[in-house]
C-alpha cells in the first residue's frame, strides 16, 4: 500500500472520529450538559471541517 493511500485513510478516519465527537458533544449539551460539552462539539466540528479541507487539497495535489 502506498504511503499516500495510508495518509488519506488516516485523515478520513480522523474526520469520522471528529464527527462522532461533535455529535456526542452536541447530544450531551442538548441533554442539559454544560459549556464543556458545547466546547467539545464546537472544537470537534472545526477539526472535522479542517480534516475534510486538508483531504480535499491533498487529493488535488496528488492529481495535479
Amino acid at each position: 500500500m502506498k504511503l499516500a493511500t495510508v495518509h488519506q485513510l488516516v485523515i478520513t478516519l480522523a474526520g469520522v472520529l471528529a464527527v462522532g465527537l461533535a455529535g456526542r458533544g452536541a447530544f450531551l449539551f442538548a441533554k442539559g450538559g454544560g459549556i464543556q460539552e458545547l466546547a467539545l462539539a464546537a472544537c470537534a466540528s472545526l477539526l472535522a471541517v479542517s480534516a475534510g479541507v486538508y483531504l480535499r487539497r491533498f487529493r488535488a495535489r496528488l492529481r495535479g
